[in-house]
């Protein structure tokens, strides 16, 4: 009964007090709402690959190690490693390989085609490591015979509608058809392993073992996976591991200047804590894990604090109610229950009103982080009832502090009005707005460093030029034999610059080779990253050539271009003539014939590497055409060029500064996430601002009257209200300087080009903050000012 009557009386309160109540309400809704969003994510992070029946026990192995001084840790390794794993070490029972291939173009027999990006090869052994739904085939016999295929539901539609695609088959870059012999549900599961067309590794053996490298102890493109035993000892195997390839190779691989050391990295652990080179795909972070787990803890925080603040401001205009029940015979332990009472039901209730925020905010969400999150996910039951539980203690908390105050009173004092106002008790609470400026100051001044960091990414000189221009992937080895003739027939229409082709591209992963300078003794190397590309490259991209000379014809097929880096690494004054053994023993080797100047042809998260380019022959894999700004015309001009010269391919294109600014996805993401959240943070700490303001201005109406009276302005009055707020709005932007500027420099750190930061930043950040809080305390001071003074008279 008396529940009963306490959830009356708190609704009874809410429609007497509606604007009040619908502040508070709103404040910590949106604050729980937001909160559930962001650690849903957060989650849905952490349980990366961890559906797998035994993801305890599987590791990949990926190489660290050393090639002349350059360190190297890689996520590939070699074919044959781990089937002679199996053989060798009775702690690894079983193993699967992957090949990750670049795009490639499937068609079905009515013609159907499409460029695909994520096929895969993978031993037979797949489904006996990972636990991928297989709903239609046997996973035993799916990719156990050469051309099998396996695909999920998703592509199965594409391809053939509602027709049961097994048995059928589709033909993958026109060369060869793959039987499809399996369905994998939808890959709705979070997996670092993107599948949509999963083909059986026997394929590989088939075609060309010596081309795949598949019995190459030297040759890294495979994803390698084991299953250990259930005790087995991790780090035996590791000690294991270290000189294996040594072993295998009958060589010592440090006398050669080289050290590879394969090492077993958890599958749960990929996803945020593996930064390799060569990675499956982009992985998250476990540093952004912590950043947004630390965002949705301080946007709870500070809607928690609103509502405590609103909470304890509101209850100073109950002390006559509580003095009349007090007379009436309610006791103090009947009183402190009513109290938290209506605090847990208004907290219910926004807990409640969340529920539907989260429904409309998840779309705005799913596009901050680029994820696909779902109700289904959100609304698992330990997760809503852990944050139901956690409103309940909310309103408990914030119920407390009033109700001990307040009920501790005698009711002839309150009614003689012979109590100290409550402004002498305003401690606690101007900590707590303090407390969300610190916090929401800290986060302008992050949010202004991320979006600087990212304007100066965006205009930062490069070294090239990645605006209009057009990249086209050459997938195809006929086309690739047959670039020239495609070349000039593109080169000859309008708006077309130039043209180029080359085997990468800015942006894109580059391999690299241990070469022997010249002048350098036999057995020391350098690890030079490279690519193939033709005379005409240079030029399309815009890049500076500063000594020697550019590729002129085929004769400089042993000739090469080398960057600044380089040269200044190998301190070659003169550099021109000189030579870069790739086989010391045979006397082969590549001869300098000019310089660039230093090019971004990886991100600005990476210092510039030594680079060297040689020409480009029959192993075209992109083509780079610049073209006019206003490209529009140009690009459908090329599209029918290149259709009337192969119509069997779709004509596949990408921008290159779209494919250039992706390098920084998880930054721009970030930046999106920021903004978001400094906005919603100032939202809430002004609505605790205004509780206090609203507060303060009440214990002060009197005052107010008296001295409108004795002749004090409106403007007189506004600026005594709002000062002493000023006061701790300033106090809080200094505490957050240092705290900002620890989180800002740690965060700038990732990058090798960054900006300085300035002072500006600091100043105007906290101008912002001291704006947002003026604005809010004077909105009640001015109300309070503007009010006819005998009606603050007669305020009791």
């Amino acid at each position: 009964m008396l529940a009963y009557n306490y959830i009356k009386i708190a609704l009874r309160n809410i429609f007497r007090y509606k604007i009040f109540s619908l502040i508070n309400i709103l404040g910590l809704s949106i604050g729980f709402a937001v909160s559930i969003l962001i650690l849903s994510y957060v989650l849905n992070e952490l349980e990366y690959d961890s559906f797998h029946e035994n993801a305890d026990n599987i590791y990949r192995i990926p190489i660290k190690g050393e090639i002349s001084g350059h360190k190297l840790d890689i996520a590939v390794n070699c074919a044959p490693i781990a089937p002679s794993l199996v053989k060798d070490n009775p702690n690894i029972i079983n193993y699967v390989r992957i090949l990750k291939t670049h795009q490639q173009i499937f068609f079905n027999n009515n013609s159907v085609k499409y460029y695909e990006n994520n096929l895969i090869f993978a031993d037979s052994t797949f489904f006996d490591i990972f636990s991928f739904n297989l709903i239609k085939g046997d996973k035993n016999k799916a990719l156990k015979n050469p051309h099998s295929l396996v695909i999920t539901e998703e592509i199965a539609k594409k391809y053939f509608g509602d027709k049961n695609p097994i048995g059928k088959q589709l033909k993958l870059n026109n060369e060869y058809n793959y039987t499809i012999t399996g369905i994998i549900k939808n890959n709705n599961r979070k997996s670092h392993i993107p599948i949509d067309f999963l083909a059986s590794f026997s394929t590989l053996e088939e075609n060309d073992k010596i081309q795949y490298g598949l019995d190459s102890w030297t040759s890294f493109n495979y994803y390698t996976y084991i299953k250990t035993s259930q005790n087995a000892n991790i780090d035996s195997i590791n000690i294991y591991l270290k000189n294996y390839l040594d072993r295998k190779l009958k060589i010592n691989l440090k006398e050669e200047g080289v050290e590879l050391i394969p090492y077993l990295q958890a599958i749960k652990k990929i996803h945020l804590h593996s930064k390799l080179m060569n990675e499956i795909e982009d992985n998250g972070s476990m540093e952004e894990i912590y950043i947004y787990s630390i965002i949705a803890l301080i946007i709870l925080l500070i809607a928690c604090i609103n509502f405590i603040n609103l909470t304890t401001a509101h209850s100073s205009n109950r002390l006559k109610e509580v003095s009349i029940r007090k007379i009436l015979g309610a006791n103090r332990g009947m009183l402190i229950h009513q109290f938290i009472g209506e605090a847990v039901v208004l907290s219910i209730i926004a807990y409640t009103l969340s529920l539907f925020f989260i429904e409309l905010l998840l779309p705005v969400f799913n596009n901050v982080v680029d994820k696909d999150l779902n109700l289904i996910f959100i609304s698992k039951p330990y997760f809503l009832l852990l944050f139901l539980l956690f409103a309940i203690i909310v309103g408990i908390i914030s119920g407390s502090y009033p109700s001990f105050f307040i009920s501790s009173f005698s009711p002839v004092k309150i009614l003689k009005r012979k109590i100290f106002k409550f402004s002498s008790k305003s401690r606690f609470r101007n900590i707590l707005v303090v407390f969300q400026f610190i916090i929401s100051i800290t986060l302008i001044i992050s949010t202004s460093v991320v979006y600087t960091q990212l304007n100066f990414i965006k205009n930062e000189p490069l070294g090239f030029s990645k605006n209009n221009v057009l990249i086209i992937p050459i997938l195809d080895k006929p086309m690739s034999e047959n670039i020239d003739s495609i070349k000039k027939a593109i080169d000859k229409l309008p708006g077309v610059i130039n043209i180029a082709s080359s085997s990468n591209i800015p942006g894109k992963e580059y391999s690299g080779i241990g070469f022997t300078p010249e002048g350098m003794s036999k057995d020391k190397t350098v690890l030079i990253y490279n690519f193939k590309a033709d005379e005409n490259y240079l030029s399309t991209m815009d890049i500076k050539l500063i000594q020697g000379r550019n590729f002129n014809s085929q004769a400089d097929s042993n000739c090469v271009i080398i960057n600044e880096t380089l040269c200044k690494q190998l301190n070659w004054k003169e550099p021109i003539g000189k030579k870069l053994f790739y086989d010391i023993s045979n006397n082969k080797s590549l001869t300098v014939i000019g310089v660039i100047k230093d090019y971004h042809y990886r991100s600005l998260k990476t210092k510039i590497s030594p680079l060297l380019i040689s020409l480009c022959k029959n192993n075209t894999a992109y083509l780079s055409i610049k073209i006019n700004p206003n490209y529009n015309a140009t690009i459908n001009n090329i599209k029918l060029t290149w259709q009337n010269i192969d119509n069997r391919y779709p004509f596949n294109f990408f921008m290159l500064h779209d494919s250039y600014d992706n390098l920084y996805i998880l930054e721009k993401r970030l930046g999106k996430l920021f903004i978001s959240l400094t906005i919603l943070a100032l939202l809430l700490a002004s609505l605790g601002l205004y509780g206090l303001a609203s507060f303060s201005t009440k214990q002060r109406t009197k005052e107010i009257g008296i001295r409108r009276v004795h002749g004090a302005t409106v403007f007189q009055i506004v600026m005594m209200l709002s000062k002493d707020l000023s006061k701790w709005v300033l106090i809080a932007s200094f505490m957050a300087w240092p705290i900002s500027y620890l989180l800002i420099t740690q965060w700038l750190n990732h990058f090798q080009y960054k900006i300085e930061l300035s002072i500006w930043t600091f100043i105007i950040s906290t101008l912002i903050g001291l704006l947002i809080a003026i604005i809010t305390a004077n909105f009640q001071a001015i109300k309070s000012a503007l009010a006819n003074p005998v009606e603050s008279l007669r305020y009791e």
